[in-house]
């Protein structure tokens, strides 16, 4: 999702002002733009971007591997030697094959 800043207005609630998005200064925290606005530190506005919607590809694949990893993993819980690359390979391959789960 991209945001157009040159389109974005801030209202400060606090003193009743519109603030253009580009004029602020703007820091990145993980997924978050955080735009300051000025004379108030403490009030800080985030523009989140909004997580794609999981395709009906991968809701199979997820569930295909938690499904056949218990099977390429040793008693103790580690992988066996190749055991992480078989369980993607198997869990493809049921993904692909739209068979139920």
């Amino acid at each position: 999702m991209m945001v157009d800043l040159d389109n974005l207005v801030i209202f400060d609630p606090g003193n009743s002002t519109l603030y253009a998005a580009r004029d602020l200064p703007m820091a990145m925290n993980g997924q978050a733009l955080q735009l300051t606005l000025p004379g108030n530190v403490d009030t800080l506005i985030e523009v989140v971007k909004k997580p794609r919607k999981a395709s009906a590809y991968s809701k199979r694949y997820g569930k295909a591997f938690k499904k056949l990893s218990p099977d390429f993993k040793k008693m103790n819980g580690e992988w066996k030697k190749n055991g992480f690359r078989s369980a993607v390979r198997a869990a493809h391959k049921l993904a692909v094959s739209n068979r139920k789960l």
